[in-house]
């Protein structure tokens, strides 16, 4: 038999005894190694074969090695995993700093975990992991490694974009902090952590095409037959009980499994803890509705908390071993959300937190409804100039709505919900007076919807002003109407001949009627129809992943008096 260290091999055992079942004993390998090795056999008359090349390796072999912070930051905490029972033992160092080693744990087993602690906040530290096993295996050793002890607290976030040189060579996520998730019982599996360079409208990409958002650099987590999970954090100073908008920009591409399958998260601990499991953290988690490399929206608002330090966090959420997982987050924010306009905020590319004062509320639908992955209440409202328009959405359980007609001052975050851009709430008062409605904008069906910067096309064609949220009149042929629906008594197609078809195979712009005294929506009839041009995801057999969701515009009444017949073939 060959062997060796490389593929060239290198060294010759042999055997001349001829026999069916051959054994060799190779001695004086050395440990925690991979050997490359090729059998060869001879008899005389017989043509010798020679195997492929195979590989094997000797322990003790070290595994799955992940350093994180405990749960208070005072301590780095190191995971790994042998091949053999083994000893336990860390080795570190830093460039000012000699090797210390820690008390070694002679308990024999296969998951080891140690803690390093009185290391010096923010520096950088080198390690390697040691184990032994008296029963005839040497002392053997890790790969050296490397990981940042918890940073200073930050003066506003810093390296939002990942540009940032600071504390090492080259490109680096100081002062982010990286760590791992678990996975089920399957142990961690990091992610990629900083990414790049990869311009954006560079010539060089990622997998899937991914580019930067801003700059050459992100964070992100990429698996091909697997998955990873983890995420990055930072700690802020702010001032307590101001109120602070984390904004993100993100992508999510998967091949293989369903929506939601590979996803991120960003959240925002209002009293600086450092345990991405804490229970006061406040996240949002979504994924991308184009699934490709496409930046879209995020943000979430907080109050901040007593201690005067938040901690933010960016996080990835890969489940099972698809063909594909890729996610990234780029272009990260953090402040107190300003007072804007609603299509100002529609049009940010920088932060998504914003307050909008006295806007009038042109629909409240009448109950909770599924959004990404729970209920939400949720409103509309627009500019009394008609400019722009914006769902807005309330936490569960939420009290003192807002109904048709009233006036709102809401403060919240922008992110993308089941393919709409909304406004989070976190804040707001609501007047209850009822205030005349903004006109609506009469347009052809071959006008409704578009894209904008912070909302996502529904349809190929998406060219032209965004009017998502707004209130609208459309009129047309009814091609199909169905009892029930989302809102009202009615679920509608409304053509007018622009040759709009969603995924139910309907002609027209899907429509939410009430019943009227003197009519109702008739196949063949023509309407008139005023109401709020909102996003719908639609799950004909609410069985996910099968291939038949689709997204789709679909105007929201608020009484029978929303629509009026135009001609009718059956006068009731």
């Amino acid at each position: 038999m060959d062997y060796g260290l490389t593929s060239s091999l290198g060294t010759t055992v042999t055997d001349a005894a001829l026999t069916t079942s051959h054994a060799v004993t190779l001695t004086g390998l050395a440990h925690t190694s991979q050997y490359h090795f090729r059998a060869t056999s001879t008899a005389a008359g017989y043509m010798g074969w020679t195997s492929d090349d195979l590989t094997f390796r000797t322990p003790i072999w070290f595994t799955g090695i992940v350093t994180k912070l405990s749960s208070n930051g005072a301590a780095t905490i190191v995971d790994w995993t042998t091949d053999v029972p083994a000893t336990s033992q860390v080795e570190y160092w830093s460039d000012v700093d000699g090797h210390t080693f820690t008390t070694e744990d002679t308990t024999l087993v296969t998951s080891h975990e140690v803690a390093l602690t009185g290391l010096v906040q923010g520096r950088q530290y080198s390690f390697r992991v040691w184990g032994r096993n008296p029963a005839g295996y040497s002392d053997a050793s890790s790969q050296v490694g490397k990981f940042w002890t918890l940073p200073p607290v930050s003066i506003g976030l810093a390296n939002g974009n990942f540009e940032s040189t600071l504390g090492a060579d080259g490109h680096s996520l100081y002062p982010w902090v990286q760590y791992a998730t678990q996975e089920g019982v399957s142990g961690y599996h990091p992610i990629d952590g900083l990414v790049g360079p990869y311009p954006a409208g560079g010539a060089t990409s990622w997998f899937e095409g991914v580019k930067a958002y801003d700059g050459s650099y992100f964070v992100g987590a990429a698996a091909n037959a697997g998955y990873k999970n983890g995420g990055v954090f930072q700690r802020v100073y702010v001032s307590p009980d101001d109120v602070y908008t984390l904004t993100a920009r993100y992508l999510t591409h998967r091949v293989g499994g369903i929506p939601g399958y590979t996803r991120v998260r960003v959240g925002v601990d209002p009293n600086g803890g450092v345990n991405p499991a804490s229970s006061s953290i406040k996240w949002w988690t979504g994924y991308s509705a184009t699934n490709d490399d496409q930046w879209h929206s995020a943000a979430v608002t907080v109050t901040a908390g007593d201690a005067g330090v938040a901690t933010v966090f960016l996080e990835f959420i890969e489940i099972y071993p698809l063909e594909w997982h890729v996610a990234a987050i780029d272009g990260v924010t953090f402040g107190p959300p300003m007072p804007t306009s609603v299509g100002a905020l529609k049009a940010s590319t920088g932060s998504l937190g914003g307050v909008l004062e006295d806007k009038i509320v042109t629909h409240a639908s009448p109950s909770p409804v599924w959004l990404v992955d729970r209920y939400y209440n949720r409103a509309y409202v627009e500019e009394d100039n008609r400019t722009s328009g914006l769902m807005v959405i309330f936490p569960p359980g939420a009290s003192q709505l807002p109904v048709a007609g009233n006036k709102i001052t809401v403060t919240g975050a922008l992110g993308v919900y089941d393919g709409e851009a909304a406004l989070m709430a976190s804040n707001w008062t609501v007047d209850p007076n009822i205030y005349p409605m903004p006109k609506p904008l009469m347009m052809s069906q071959a006008s409704v919807g578009k894209a904008g910067p912070n909302q996502p096309a529904i349809f190929p064609n998406s060219a032209g002003l965004c009017n998502v949220g707004m209130r609208v009149r459309v009129c047309g042929r009814i091609t199909h109407a169905d009892y029930g629906g989302l809102v009202g008594d009615w679920t509608v197609y409304v053509n007018d001949g622009a040759k709009i078809v969603d995924g139910s195979g309907f002609s027209g712009v899907r429509t939410y009627l009430y019943n009227k005294l003197t009519a109702y929506p008739i196949e063949g009839d023509y309407i008139a129809v005023t109401g709020v041009l909102s996003v719908q995801y639609v799950d004909p057999d609410e069985w996910p992943g099968d291939g038949d969701e689709y997204y789709t515009y679909a105007i929201l009444t608020n009484s029978a008096d929303d629509w009026d017949s135009i001609w009718t073939s059956f006068p009731l």
